[in-house]
């Protein structure tokens, strides 16, 4: 599961993605598939696609009226949930 899997995900559940970098910083990948990291003043030192692949833990925020839902996933679960199961992204014959 890369980034844009998140991103495009977000979209399509019309959801907000939270994670926080292994440097610390928590990002948040909108609706819009945005990915936004609000503590940020300057332009990082970082390329998020790289750190995201250190990132095992998600919450799934979704909004319903005035109440917001947070349900917490690992990497494999929101893996599944985006298509890219852990197995199938590492899959590959050797013979």
């Amino acid at each position: 599961m890369t980034l844009t899997d998140v991103r495009r995900l977000a979209v399509r559940k019309g959801a907000r993605i939270r994670f926080q970098l292994p440097a610390g910083l928590e990002c948040v990948v909108d609706e819009h598939g945005m990915a936004l990291i609000p503590e940020l003043k300057a332009p990082p030192s970082f390329r998020l696609d790289r750190e995201f692949e250190g990132v095992g833990h998600f919450v799934m925020e979704t909004v319903s009226g005035k109440e917001t839902k947070r349900e917490p996933f690992t990497r494999e679960q929101l893996g599944a949930l985006a298509g890219k199961p852990a197995a199938a992204a590492h899959s590959h014959d050797d013979e």
